[in-house]
């Protein structure tokens, strides 16, 4: 009897070991198979990156040059901004030409060609301005760039009325107000005055060549803040 309890507890023993063993050898087959996925992944990743080095390499090379040009492209960008909001694309494009050749001669470096979008746009606003009804040619963009980046109140001369349709989408979540010259005097003045008291954007329709003089400190910025 001592003998077959002793056998008894030393078989009891060996399946222990023998069921250790077999959990050990499942979690080191698991383990492998994780290694051999992550090795896959990993071998796929680095394959994929080969490609990406190229453009990475003339990416890098790219901004290097732009840092180097970033004076002449802002001194050119600025002065379409200040000065040639009001003209046509290819009197535009003469101006800046002369401008690139100008600032080159004074050994400030530039772009060769040089575009408001390339320079100061931004492609997620000018992609919402697009979806807000701007024209996508370039023209239009480089025209909603100057008037985002001006001081002054934009005059948009606007015969077919694409700069009014996406003055009014883009503002539409403001409470844009319109008016107009033919509006009375009375009404155009209280709605002025609560657009100013609450930041409410205001496009002014149908524009004379002269304007009211209630709207000139308004158009010339010549504010003060008296209250509210």
């Amino acid at each position: 009897m001592e003998k077959l309890r002793v056998v008894e507890e030393q078989m009891k023993k060996l399946m222990d070991q023998f069921e250790a063993a077999k959990n050990e050898e499942e979690r080191l087959k698991a383990k492998k198979d994780d290694c051999e996925k992550k090795y896959k992944r990993a071998g796929s990743l680095i394959e994929k990156l080969k490609g990406e080095k190229e453009t990475w390499e003339i990416s890098l090379e790219k901004r290097k040059i732009d840092k180097e040009n970033l004076t002449g492209d802002i001194i050119i960008s600025s002065g379409i901004i200040a000065y040639l909001g009001v003209f046509i694309a290819e009197y535009r494009d003469s101006c800046v030409t002369q401008w690139i050749s100008m600032v080159n001669s004074l050994h400030i470096k530039s772009n060769d060609v040089i575009t408001l979008q390339q320079v100061l746009g931004n492609p997620v606003k000018i992609r919402q301005w697009q979806i807000d009804k701007l024209p996508t040619d370039g023209f239009s963009t480089d025209n909603a760039i100057i008037m985002e980046n001006s001081d002054r109140w934009p005059l948009m001369i606007d015969p077919q009325m694409q700069a009014n349709t996406w003055v009014k989408k883009m503002e539409a979540s403001h409470e844009l107000k319109v008016i107009k010259p033919t509006m009375d005097a009375r009404n155009l003045s209280r709605t002025l005055e609560i657009s100013v008291q609450h930041g409410v954007p205001i496009i002014l329709e149908d524009a004379f060549e002269t304007f009211d003089p209630l709207l000139e400190p308004l158009l010339a910025k010549n504010l003060e803040k008296k209250g509210s």
